[in-house]
């Protein structure tokens, strides 16, 4: 996220506010050296904090022991607004000024880059949004049509897909998108049951018929983590669960479950937006909120209770359609971009990009799409 987030970020705030960067230990030779090598005016226009208690990200902070040396700066800096990257919360939320956190973009089935991102009132609350007059929910649910209209055309629902990949015929297909949980990634202090081997056969344990668990892993664990014991762990469930491999494509073979299974089960996951999409009932494992709109279960029992009786709430099409329209207008941007203004970050930070910007920023979006079609489309569908 340095180079292609919080240094255009940076660079562009500094000549319009007054901005204070504070740099855990571990992270500031990195800055330093990006400092160096740009050798530009923002560099000098930017007051770096040295943060020497803070020994990584704000998670291993104690919050019951003294006032941390961070609340301490900020005190100090009185700042309007203040932008974090950490897994803690409970922190942040301490800071003075309008708190955003930058987290990376995703709204799949719709696909991004990994160099964009949004700003968020809290970490992981899905599918929130401001509440919008008539004539503008119209204008965003004008604007995405098109595009969600060419994905289900191109994603139609195989009536083969299942039997295809192994899944058991006449039963309850739920799936099962994994969080990546490699140790670089502390936002796994949130999750109630780890590692992700333990929360399988912590369901899977729980699946009577008709009910099938059908796993999919987030790709970053298929390249960087050991999945033995998750292999072993569902492999010793085959009865209940199975593991689904997925394409070299990141997120396809866990939007095609999506869309073919009958429920889903998600914690943090971004995943949640392609339930949404697909109309595919939803529980959701967290302590963080989801927006009323996306009939999200909270509890497992009339969960399983409402799939067996096939009356399970979903998503409705026109209000996920709304959601992904503002998501993809107004909230997910690319920093790095040459016309991303400062102006405009500030903007984004207060929660105000006005209509005259969404076609522009969905256009974009819309332009992803087709290139990435170009690569995919086969793979897609998990063919």
């Amino acid at each position: 996220m340095l180079e292609n987030v919080f240094e255009p970020m940076i660079a562009k705030l500094a000549p319009l506010a007054e901005v204070h960067v504070m740099l855990p230990a571990p992270w500031r030779e990195k800055y330093r050296a990006v400092a160096s090598a740009q050798a530009t005016s923002w560099c000098h226009e930017v007051t770096w904090h040295p943060l020497d208690a803070v020994d990584g990200d704000l998670a291993a902070l104690d919050l019951n022991g003294p006032t941390p040396e961070i609340l301490e700066a900020a005190d100090a800096i009185a700042p309007d607004h203040c932008l974090c990257r950490s897994a803690n919360s409970s922190l942040p939320e301490r800071l003075p000024g309008r708190v955003r956190y930058v987290m990376e973009a995703g709204a799949p089935p719709f696909r991004l880059p990994s160099h964009w991102v949004s700003l968020q009132p809290q970490i992981f609350d899905h599918g929130l949004m401001p509440d919008l007059p008539p004539e503008q929910r119209a204008a965003l649910i004008a604007l995405i049509a098109h595009a969600w209209e060419e994905i289900e055309r191109a994603r139609r629902r195989d009536p083969t897909w299942r039997s295809r990949h192994g899944l058991p015929d006449r039963r309850t297909i739920i799936a099962l998108p994994l969080d990546y949980e490699h140790a670089d990634n502390l936002f796994g202090i949130h999750r109630s049951i780890r590692p992700n081997a333990a929360l399988a056969a912590h369901l899977a344990d729980r699946m009577r018929a008709p009910l099938f668990l059908a796993v999919t892993d987030h790709p970053l664990n298929v390249r960087f983590v050991d999945q033995r014991n998750l292999i072993e762990t569902i492999d010793a469930r085959s009865g209940v669960a199975q593991l689904l491999h997925r394409n070299p494509t990141a997120g396809d073979i866990t939007s095609a479950l999506t869309q073919h299974a009958d429920g889903m089960i998600v914690g943090d996951s971004k995943s949640f937006s392609a339930a949404a999409f697909y109309g595919t009932p939803l529980l959701r494992m967290s302590r963080f909120a989801s927006a009323p709109w996306l009939c999200a279960y909270e509890d497992p029992d009339s969960f399983v209770a409402d799939l067996a009786a096939g009356n399970a709430v979903a998503a409705r099409r026109e209000d996920a359609m709304l959601w992904f329209a503002h998501y993809l207008a107004a909230q997910a941007f690319a920093p790095r971009d040459a016309d991303v203004t400062g102006a405009e970050i500030l903007g984004r930070i207060a929660g105000d990009v006005g209509p005259k910007r969404w076609p522009d920023w969905f256009a974009r979006v819309t332009q992803l799409q087709h290139g990435a079609d170009e690569q995919v489309t086969a793979k897609e569908a998990g063919k």
